[in-house]
């Protein structure tokens, strides 16, 4: 009885340790969902190009901001900088306001060699 509730046990905690997802550090404009909508891209890239299935940190960076005239966000740039496996990738994303209170985004890879600047 004592071998099955621990390893029950042990089953639980490793799940519960594949749930909790990456640490992110850095600035961004996105909330919790939208970042949570942003990383289901990032890691679908990350795990094609660097096979690896675990990401451990993604450091984000805005690049630039866009403001409409009444000053909310129009476009911005962002990088983040995705880690996992010993192992990191630099993706570029892009949002969008859209007008009607949503977002659009896009992700790709960065170029090698192009450092964005501020």
């Amino acid at each position: 009885m004592l071998s099955r509730t621990l390893t029950l046990s042990l089953a639980a905690l490793t799940l519960a340790g594949c749930a909790m997802g990456p640490t992110y550090r850095g600035a961004s404009v996105t909330d919790a969902v939208l970042r949570a909508d942003i990383y289901k891209t990032v890691h679908m890239m990350f795990d094609v190009q660097a096979s690896c299935r675990r990401v451990d940190t993604v450091d984000t960076r805005i690049v630039t901001l866009e403001k409409d005239a009444a000053g909310g966000l129009q476009k911005v740039h962002e990088t983040w900088n995705v880690s996992g496996c010993a192992t990191s990738r630099l993706y570029d994303v892009t949002l969008r306001a859209d007008g009607a209170g949503e977002t659009f985004f896009s992700v790709s890879a960065a170029k090698p060699g192009v450092v964005p600047s501020l």
